[in-house]
């Protein structure tokens, strides 16, 4: 499909400018919002509730963009499009112009062209199901209870917000001393509030180390950036420390094994640029496949390290060492 296209200078200028704005507007809580965006690449938006992470297809243009904790919000030119992906659940949207369809390998795909050859925009809501989206004519696709033609949309649960208990300082006097203000029934943060908090970081760490994984990659394709843009990206990641003791990785990985937390690896590959194999998989962009070039970075950052053997496998030792830097 061909997605309408602005000058190369003007996709380039307002695609590493939106997605700045994103990130820095998430340092202040999980609702993110940026507007005047043009992707030069695809662009991984990385959901909290559910953790996934969805994909802005390159070419995509929009108004404006809003990254809550489990949709996205996206107003749409008229005469432009803007495409979305989903590789781990099935995708709703609502609004005219829009229409989702599953591929044979189960990937979602949200498409919105309003009104081309008109001014009028379009506001989309897009949201993740529970599952894999179902496959036309597949009964039961994305892991179903079967039975009936396919699996239905399920609309994810939202996890309500922790609530804040209010405490009053109380001051005593007496005759000759004034006694120091007192807080009583103060009370530690709770389980829910702690695990809200190191999972806003970790989505804010894991943003970050997309933002400088796209930097690498448009220096190793010859892309000029604007100027600053280095340096805007190196001051967030210093803004935000990581979460340690909390990891996106799930599982174990390898050549064949597709999935957003690939992407995550490969993002996270690219930025720490242990060598060749890494520029090679900058020069490539992160996908979600697990490629031989995926191997190959992950076999130089194995090395770099010291975990043996480097071969490019992602297993309990690697998993635990990222662990350990909150990844």
């Amino acid at each position: 499909m061909n997605l309408h296209r602005r000058s190369a200078t003007g996709v380039r200028r307002a695609g590493a400018i939106g997605l700045i704005v994103v990130a820095a507007l998430l340092m202040s809580g999980v609702t993110a919002e940026a507007a005047g965006l043009s992707f030069m690449v695809d662009t991984p938006i990385r959901l909290a509730s559910p953790a996934i992470t969805l994909t802005i297809t390159a070419g995509s243009t929009a108004d404006s963009l809003a990254v809550g904790s489990g949709n996205i919000v996206v107003i749409v030119p008229g005469g432009s499009e803007f495409m979305v992906t989903s590789a781990s659940r099935g995708l709703t949207a609502s609004g005219a112009g829009v229409s989702v369809s599953c591929s044979s390998q189960q990937v979602a795909q949200v498409d919105i062209a309003p009104g081309r050859g008109t001014v009028d925009s379009q506001t989309v809501t897009i949201t993740p199901t529970s599952e894999l989206c179902a496959v036309p004519g597949v009964i039961g696709a994305g892991g179903g209870g079967g039975g009936g033609g396919g699996a239905a949309y399920v609309a994810p649960v939202t996890t309500p917000a922790p609530t804040s208990t209010t405490t009053t300082a109380t001051t005593t006097t007496t005759a000759a001393t004034t006694a120091a203000p007192s807080v009583t029934g103060a009370a530690a943060p709770s389980a829910a509030a702690t695990a809200l908090r190191q999972q806003q970081v970790q989505l804010l760490n894991l943003l970050i180390m997309q933002l400088q994984a796209l930097v690498l990659q448009a220096k190793a394709q010859g892309i000029a950036l604007p100027a600053g843009t280095e340096a805007v990206v190196s001051q967030l990641a210093a803004n935000v420390a990581p979460a340690a003791g909390t990891s996106a990785f799930t599982r174990d990985l390898q050549v064949g094994s597709k999935g957003d937390d690939v992407n995550l690896l490969q993002n996270f590959l690219i930025t720490q640029n242990a060598g060749p194999a890494a520029q090679a998989l900058a020069a490539n962009g992160a996908t979600t496949y697990f490629g031989n070039l995926t191997m190959q970075a992950l076999a130089e950052y194995q090395q770099s390290i010291g975990i043996s053997p480097a071969a490019g496998y992602f297993g309990p030792k690697t998993r635990a060492y990222l662990k350990t830097l909150g990844q």
